[in-house]
This record gives structure tokens, C-alpha cells and sequence, in this order.
């Protein structure tokens, strides 16, 4: 039944996930910390947009996953991102404040290394088509040799050197939480392998129904920047 919904109504169901997503954290931070309501708004926020925005990444992430093996870099590509996702919604319900977040953080980041590895191995190749005919299969940006094709292969590397500098001066309260989950989760989640169909091949109507979760991701971010 949940496959079908997917399959049916795969723009809400995205929706559906980040906020099961958000109301897990929510859950878990009220019941797990006595001292987790002063920021258990952000954690909320930043979770279900942690959702909306990685959803593409993942998806298209996953299409290079079924046509590569363990030799390739798209295989592990794969593995990066579902485990930084993992990562960042343990980091959510887990951290406590400025003080603890290295602690908190080093362990979530192992953590998520691990399961990205193994959803890597795990996970089933189904080439689901639902999937597939969102995106724009012929121009990926590893298709040539060129700036593109560099920014997907450092672009996780960048990240994780930003994430840690961001980690980093929140630890010594030289930067607000909000800011440095905002980075984390946008630097990330800005970089896919392959764009959505665009509104010239597909219609305006369907290409904005195709970018409306990530850009209500974005505007959660935004949200969470400013108001949290």
C-alpha cells in the first residue's frame, strides 16, 4: 500500500516523510533530554527540511547507484549521501547545546559512515521508473570530463571540510546552531548528479511540481535561519 502511494502521489509522500521525519525527532528530543525544549523547534524545522531538500539527492543519487558496482565512484556516491542524511537527523535528536556538539557529532558521523556503506551493499536495484522519469538522464554531471564532472567528484569533500569548520566555531559559540545546521544541510543538498526534466520537455506545471519539495525545503531553511 505505501508503494503505491509513493507511486501515485510521489510528491506528497515526500512531504509525508519529513514530517514523519519531524515528528520523530520531536519525539525523541522531548522524551530523551529534560533540558531539549529551548531548541526542540529547530530540530523539528531542520529535520523535515533535511528531508525536502536531500529527497532529489538521494533519488538521483540511487539511479547512478543501479548502474555502477563497489569500483565505482557513483557507488560510493551513493553511500556518502544517504549516510550524511543519517548523520544529520542523529545529530538533531542527540545534540544538546554548544557545549556537547563534537561529542554528539563524531559518533553520528561514524555512525552514519556505517550505514551508508551498508544501504550501499544492501540496498535492491529495482530501476523504479517513478524515479526515473523525473530527472534528466542524458546530461549527468559526470557525463564529461570538466568543471561538472569536478564539482560531483570533491563536492562531498567540500562539504564535510565546511561541515567540520562550521562544527567547529559553534563549539567555541562563535556561531549561532541555526546557522551551521542551515549550511550543512544546503551545501549538501545544492549538488545532484542529475537535474529534473525541464519545463520545456515536461510543462511548466509539471517541472514546478517536480522542484516544489526542495524549494519548500529551502524556505524552511530560510525560516529556520531567521526566525529559530
Amino acid at each position: 500500500m505505501i508503494k503505491i502511494f509513493k507511486q501515485e502521489w510521489p510528491i506528497l509522500s515526500g512531504f509525508v516523510l519529513a514530517a514523519s521525519v519531524a515528528m520523530l525527532v520531536w519525539i525523541c528530543a522531548s522524551y530523551i533530554f529534560d533540558n531539549a525544549e529551548h531548541n526542540l523547534w529547530l530540530r523539528v524545522c531542520y529535520a523535515a527540511a533535511a528531508i525536502l531538500i536531500f529527497t532529489d539527492v538521494i533519488e538521483t543519487a540511487y539511479i547512478a547507484w543501479e548502474k555502477s558496482t563497489y569500483k565505482n565512484l557513483d557507488f560510493w556516491m551513493f553511500a556518502f549521501y544517504v549516510g550524511y542524511v543519517f548523520a544529520i537527523l542523529m545529530i538533531l535528536m542527540f545534540w544538546r547545546g554548544a557545549d556537547d556538539i563534537i561529542q554528539v557529532i563524531i559518533p553520528q558521523m561514524v555512525s552514519g559512515a556505517f550505514f551508508g556503506i551498508a544501504m550501499a551493499f544492501i540496498s535492491r536495484r529495482e530501476q523504479n521508473q517513478v524515479i526515473w522519469q523525473k530527472y534528466d538522464l542524458e546530461n549527468p554531471l559526470n557525463k564529461t570530463i570538466g568543471v561538472r564532472r569536478f564539482i560531483y567528484c570533491v563536492w562531498p569533500m567540500v562539504v564535510v571540510g565546511f561541515a567540520w569548520h562550521y562544527i567547529d566555531e559553534v563549539s567555541t559559540k562563535a556561531l549561532k546552531p541555526n546557522f551551521m545546521f542551515f549550511q550543512i544541510i544546503f551545501m549538501a543538498g545544492i549538488v545532484q548528479i542529475y537535474q529534473h526534466k525541464s519545463y520545456a520537455s515536461v510543462g511548466l506545471w509539471r517541472h514546478l511540481k517536480l522542484v516544489f519539495p526542495k524549494l519548500s525545503g529551502i524556505a524552511v531553511l530560510i525560516f529556520g535561519l531567521y526566525m529559530l
